[in-house]
């Protein structure tokens, strides 16, 4: 009973998110983001992966390049090569790319919460410029 209540609730989600435009989904998921971070260093880079992962799966549904699990680099190829992002647009994306990998992966980035708001911001108006876009 359990289960199939969970995979109910489920089902109605994914039809939810299926009826949703990429870009209400993105802003809905980094304010979920925006609200539950804190000053903690370990939810800070956790916040980051985060945002990568949102700012990923707006870009592939709003644009259909698959940069779901591309690096910066294989990303950057992706864009290069296809009509449906500008150039001015695709080295927006990898400037944000580039700078959330560099506080994910470097050695000792400033996990700060300025940073990662900053961060947001960023990537909220890259988002909604895409979705202009297009």
């Amino acid at each position: 009973l359990l289960y199939s209540k969970f995979k109910r609730k489920k089902q109605i989600s994914i039809q939810q998110a299926v009826s949703e435009p990429p870009l209400k989904i993105a802003l809905k998921e980094i304010d979920q983001l925006k609200h539950s971070l804190s000053h903690d260093q370990l939810i800070i880079k956790n916040g980051y992966f985060i945002l990568t992962e949102i700012f990923c799966n707006f870009i592939t549904e709003e644009t259909n390049i698959n940069v779901l699990d591309a690096t910066t680099v294989e990303m950057r190829r992706l864009m290069k090569n296809s009509s449906k992002i500008n150039n001015d647009m695709a080295k927006n994306i990898i400037k944000l790319s580039e700078k959330m990998d560099h506080f994910k992966f470097s050695q000792n980035p400033a996990l700060e919460k300025p940073n990662i708001d900053q961060t947001i911001q960023e990537a909220i108006e890259l988002i909604k410029g895409i979705s202009r876009d297009h």
